[in-house]
């Protein structure tokens, strides 16, 4: 099972059980969020939590992408928890490629979103099928149709 299915089979297990599917937020705040980076995959629903209804119900299920910041040590306590054989020079090559899997993914978006069927308004479900089949994210959507 790779990583898309095990997400796609995660959020299938709650809407299966009455649970509406949302798209993860950006991992920039909006204005005025006294937070610089989305630290915790609860904060966007943080207005929610503190009671105000969400449009969708009060059962809601997504995958929200957050920025971890964290010190030195406990990173290196990380790594060596979930990748034993890792060495610590083996961060910076490891970051190079998440870098080079991200320019992929940039340049797959712009591609996907120049057919003719993502030139118009996007609906829920083409932003679903976009993030679901695709990995693009509302707001990496947003970015590349601004370009």
């Amino acid at each position: 099972m790779n990583t898309g299915q095990l997400l796609s089979t995660f959020v299938e297990y709650f809407e299966e059980r009455g649970h509406r599917r949302i798209l993860g937020s950006t991992l920039l705040p909006p204005p005025g969020d006294p937070v610089l980076f989305t630290t915790s995959g609860m904060h966007p629903l943080t207005p929610y939590l503190e009671g105000r209804p969400h449009p969708l119900g009060s059962r809601l299920v997504n995958v929200q992408r957050c920025l971890r910041t964290v010190p030195q040590d406990l990173v290196r306590h990380t790594l060596d928890h979930f990748r034993q054989d890792m060495p610590p020079g083996d961060v910076l090559r490891h970051l190079i490629e998440e870098e080079q899997r991200f320019r992929r993914l940039l340049e797959r978006g712009r591609q996907v979103l120049a057919r003719p069927r993502f030139r118009g308004l996007l609906t829920e479900e083409d932003l679903h099928y976009l993030h679901d089949t695709h990995g693009l994210p509302r707001d990496l959507v947003t970015t590349l149709r601004k370009e």
